[in-house]
C-alpha cells in the first residue's frame, strides 16, 4: 500500500453515492473495487479524488445529475408504467435460473450457494420474466430514451420480482440497492 492510500481516507459505495457517484460512473472511472471491508466494496481515495479531478469525470457527472433530476421530472410517468412479472412455481425459476447461471458461468459444475441461486433467481426474473406494457412505457422512453427509461423503472422492476416472488424480495431489495439511480 503507498503512502497516499495510508493518508487519505478511502470510500465505500454509498459514501462515494453521498459524492454524486453513480454506479455508471463507478464502472467508468473507478472499475473494480480496491478491497471490501465486512461485505462493503471500498475505493482508494488517491483514486476517487484523481477521477473526481479529471474533465471527464465532471462532465460525466454533471449528466448523469441532469438525468437524475430529470427522472425526478417525470416520477407520475414512471409510476404509470405497467410491470408484470410472469409467476412460475418456485422450482421452476430456480431451474431455469440455475440452468441460465451454469451456461454463463465459467465454474458450471458443482453445488451453488444458495445467496448465488437468489441472485441468478432475481436477474432472470428482472431479464426473462418481467413485461413493460408498451402503452405506458412509451411517454417514458420518448422522454428519455429506452435504456434510460429501463435504468428509471429498475426500483419499481425489483418492487414488482418481490412482490411477485416473497421469498425473494429480501434479494431483490439487496439488488435495488446495489444498483441505486
Amino acid at each position: 500500500m503507498s503512502l497516499a492510500h495510508q493518508q487519505l481516507p478511502d470510500y465505500s459505495t454509498e459514501e462515494l453515492r453521498r459524492r454524486g457517484w453513480t454506479p455508471a460512473l463507478i464502472s467508468r472511472f473507478l472499475g473494480r473495487h480496491d478491497f471490501a471491508s465486512r461485505g462493503t466494496r471500498r475505493y482508494y481515495g488517491e483514486r476517487v479524488e484523481q477521477a473526481e479531478e479529471l474533465a471527464d469525470f465532471q462532465v460525466a457527472q454533471a449528466l448523469e445529475a441532469k438525468l437524475a433530476a430529470r427522472i425526478e421530472e417525470l416520477a407520475d410517468v414512471i409510476a404509470a408504467v405497467r410491470i408484470d412479472v410472469e409467476r412460475l412455481s418456485m422450482n421452476e425459476l430456480r431451474a431455469r435460473a440455475i440452468e441460465e447461471w451454469r451456461e454463463r458461468s465459467t465454474e458450471p459444475d458443482g453445488p451453488i450457494p444458495a445467496h448465488v441461486v437468489k441472485r441468478a433467481a432475481v436477474n432472470y426474473a428482472r431479464f426473462k420474466l418481467c413485461t413493460y406494457e408498451p402503452e405506458s412505457l412509451a411517454p417514458l422512453v420518448a422522454a428519455i430514451g429506452r435504456w434510460n427509461a429501463m435504468r428509471a423503472l429498475r426500483p419499481r422492476t425489483f418492487a414488482a420480482i418481490g412482490a411477485a416472488y416473497p421469498s425473494l424480495e429480501a434479494e431483490a431489495k439487496r439488488q435495488a440497492q446495489e444498483m441505486w439511480m
